[in-house]
């Protein structure tokens, strides 16, 4: 006898239909927010732009550079310029992140993500007088350049946070089942575990002015990682350094050359 197909009870139906229209008001709500946040950008450049013009203009005139009070307040207001400019860059950043939902599928050798982000920060790696350790690292699957970023954002946070020794940075990867787990260790202050989840919050910053920033680093760092299918989190305590684990999809197979290796070589 055929078989009879079991009707779905009305209320699962239900409860799909009404996941489903939640899931698209929550896709229309982040796209309104990072659509008046890139047009909110964008407007801010252009008078932030003019208070750093002329302020580098009256920093060149004669009568503030023979007064040392009128130097002063001409450097905090570039300096405050610069810092807004920073803000704004990284808010446009975050928001072409939050629209962008296709996950990248190039091989990207992890090895030279690490080469571009310790290129892009050897000022201060200098000033410090930091030390930067990687194993060897694995391809994965993804973008090179943003994985450059997020790989550039989580050592920059370790020179930030350093403690009172010159900071040490170890990289390291292993494979778990279909994913690479890296991690990126430092001797730093450390971060207490009320903290672990919210730092990956926009504009959450546990140090206020103490220490300069924008707070959208690891929340940009968290969406690269979700960008790419991953996961990232942090393992810390206070005074005991940071441990920052992130997931990533791994390559098993040789066919293609590496995204990273053909974006050095252009």
């Amino acid at each position: 006898m055929a078989g009879v197909a079991a009707e779905e009870p009305p209320e699962a139906s239900e409860g799909k239909t009404s996941a489903g229209s939640g899931d698209a008001e929550l896709r229309r709500i982040i796209q309104a927010f990072s659509d008046s946040l890139h047009s909110l950008g964008h407007d801010l450049k252009e008078p932030i732009r003019a208070v750093r013009c002329y302020g580098q203009l009256l920093d060149g005139n004669d009568t503030v550079r023979s007064d040392a009070d009128l130097r002063e307040y001409v450097h905090i207001i570039v300096g405050a310029a610069d810092r807004m400019d920073d803000l704004i860059s990284r808010m446009l950043e975050y928001s072409s992140l939050l629209q962008n939902d296709t996950k990248p599928q190039d091989r990207v050798d992890m090895n030279i993500a690490v080469q571009i982000a310790l290129a892009n920060l050897h000022l201060k790696l200098d000033e410090t007088s930091a030390t930067v350790v990687s194993d060897f690292l694995p391809e994965v699957f993804g973008d090179c350049i943003c994985l450059a970023e997020l790989l550039q954002n989580l050592i920059g946070n370790s020179l930030k946070y350093r403690g009172a020794a010159p900071p040490q940075v170890f990289i390291r990867a292993e494979q778990v089942g279909r994913e690479s787990v890296f991690s990126v260790e430092d001797n730093g202050i450390g971060i207490d575990p009320r903290y672990h989840e919210s730092i990956f919050m926009p504009f959450k910053r546990l140090h206020g002015r103490e220490v300069p920033g924008t707070g959208l680093g690891l929340a940009i760092c968290r969406r690269i990682v979700e960008r790419h299918g991953g996961r990232i989190w942090v393992e810390s305590v206070p005074d005991k350094g940071a441990v920052f684990r992130f997931t990533l999809p791994a390559c098993f197979s040789s066919d293609s050359s590496s995204a990273c290796s053909r974006t050095e070589a252009e």
